[in-house]
């Protein structure tokens, strides 16, 4: 009977591929837990705070009433100093290491939110492959190592992404303007429910953003000095001459490798023109499902074209891009992003720890960083571009983990 004969195979192709899940569990989890192991290892030997003391230095200036813009490198909105009150306490050093613990766990939850996606029965699998590449890698040990706030708001990012896929728009928004006022990493993501016509839902939750902003201008020490930060920013900060290899955009990269201008522009109006195309097709199907391949390829947009990039915030991409793997319907998509993953994902930084070198260093991490950004936008764009029409909207619902 060709019926039965059929039902037996697909009974044994299941039954093969509950046994090798049962058998890569171990190895999985025991890879994860030597990945967090390393950067614990990591974070017992070196003292962070290259980027934390601004954001010490703004609270303590605003305990005492003082412009809490009087530290250069504190480039946040005015909003973000009474959030970082709790930096104040103890010493430098200990509340440094309490916030780049505190980091490691965003990045361990953020891996946790990840593989809530994942299918039934491989979750587990899953939540160890995304510790692996999104807390135990070489992008993790670098954002560690400067301790920016830009980590803290990779969950966020998950949660955010996950809700305007399932069609969540104001409560996305709102999470969106929260992180906003600390940090405006994420501001490209309101691209997404702006070119899906939700104006409405932008609108109240901007408003509301808008007027904590003002408020925060008006009532706290040198909240008028906003205009800094701003103009510090756009500029690319400190990261020019020498410092240039720090920055992972195409700008940055050039200014390194002493390229052209000429082939600079060019490529920063390329990616952003393939960005526009892209995202008005996709835009046009009004498919909220396709909400973390088009937050994925806005947020590479304005990292590679922008004046800067630095390795933290990659960690918000590499979460999108995995969330995608994890949801996509066919392998052959999720298999786009795997390149740039395993190149932020892959723990040679940690490593190299262990013989007191770096594997990676100056222009070559440099390059490291720009290509995985330049494979990620690739594996959105293609995503996008040659999305099965047909099924569309159509396929398997967006999955909601259970209990959610």
């Amino acid at each position: 009977m060709p019926t039965q004969t059929s039902t037996r195979s697909a009974d044994g192709r299941s039954s093969e591929r509950v046994l090798v899940r049962h058998a890569a569990m171990p190895a999985l989890l025991l890879l994860a837990a030597l990945a967090v192991a390393k950067q614990v290892q990591y974070l017992l030997d070196y003292v962070p705070g290259v980027d934390f003391r601004p954001l010490r230095a703004a609270a303590q200036s605003l305990l005492s009433w003082h412009n809490v813009y009087t530290d250069p490198s504190f480039v946040y909105p005015p909003t973000a100093a009474p959030a970082f009150l709790p930096t104040v306490l103890g010493s430098t050093t200990a509340a440094c290491r309490v916030w780049v613990w505190i980091e490691l766990a965003a990045l361990v939850l953020t891996a946790a939110l990840v593989a809530r996606h994942a299918r039934p029965g491989w979750r587990t699998a899953a939540g160890a492959v995304a510790v692996i590449l999104l807390a135990g890698g070489t992008a993790a040990s670098d954002s560690l190592r400067l301790s920016n706030v830009s980590v803290l708001l990779a969950p966020a990012t998950v949660v955010a992404v996950t809700w305007f896929a399932r069609g969540r728009w104001r409560p996305a928004c709102a999470l969106l303007v929260v992180t906003l006022l600390i940090k405006p990493l994420l501001v490209p993501l309101l691209l997404v429910p702006l070119l899906h016509r939700r104006w409405r839902d932008l609108a109240v939750t901007l408003g509301a953003g808008l007027a904590a902003l003002g408020a925060a201008m008006l009532v706290l020490p040198g909240g008028r000095d906003v205009g800094h930060f701003i103009g510090y920013v756009v500029s690319g900060t400190n990261l020019h001459g020498i410092e240039a290899v720090n920055s992972l955009s195409l700008t940055g990269w050039a200014e390194t490798h002493h390229a052209p201008g000429l082939l600079t522009t060019a490529a920063r109006a390329a990616v952003i023109a393939t960005a526009i195309v892209v995202a008005w097709r996709a835009a046009r199907r009004r498919d909220a499902a396709r909400a973390p391949q088009l937050g994925l390829l806005v947020l590479l947009t304005v990292f590679l074209s922008g004046s800067l990039s630095e390795v933290h915030y990659l960690m918000s991409a590499a979460a999108i891009a995995l969330l995608i793997v994890l949801t996509s319907r066919t392998w052959h998509r999720a298999a786009l992003y795997v390149p740039g993953l395993l190149l932020l994902g892959l723990p040679l930084a940690s490593v190299s720890t262990v013989y007191h070198s770096r594997m990676l260093y100056g222009p070559l991490q440099q390059n490291w960083y720009v290509l995985a950004e330049l494979l990620l936008f690739a594996a959105a764009v293609a995503d996008l571009l040659f999305a099965d029409r047909a099924r569309a909207g159509n396929g398997r619902a967006w999955p909601v983990p259970a209990g959610s």
